[in-house]
């Protein structure tokens, strides 16, 4: 029964987000014309999830593993992408060679080089509790 409670919940949840566009699931400096010309200089984007999958998933981990991996999220996006968005893609080519990576937009690098830091950092957590 709870299943079917939590059905919908999620179905509600996601249809007031999503379908009525009460919150928007993304949000970037662009959005303000006085910051439109950072958001190309900079490569500041800010990316918020905000389905019920996520909720249901930060509810599964906890509070602790979740912040956890709001703060590397964080840090990856307003840190690391901005300081590796500087440099051509020739450059972050040396870092990832990947075939895929043939952008320097934030997307790309993201994708390319700090998730695959926390991929390794999880990994790391993971094998240093056995």
């Amino acid at each position: 029964m709870v299943l079917v409670y939590s059905f919908f919940l999620a179905m509600a949840y996601n249809f007031l987000s999503a379908g009525l566009k009460l919150f928007p699931d993304k949000f970037s400096t662009a959005l303000v014309p006085y910051f439109s010309t950072v958001t190309s200089k900079v490569k500041a984007v800010f990316f918020m999830g905000t389905g019920a999958y996520y909720a249901g998933l930060g509810f599964i981990i906890g509070i602790r593993y979740a912040a956890i991996i709001c703060a590397g999220s964080f840090l990856s996006w307003f840190v690391i992408v901005p300081l590796l968005g500087q440099f051509n893609i020739d450059t972050l080519h040396n870092l990832n060679p990947h075939p895929g990576f043939t952008t320097a937009e934030p997307a790309d690098i993201f994708k390319y080089i700090p998730r695959n830091i926390g991929i390794g950092g999880i990994f790391a957590a993971a094998s240093s509790r056995f």
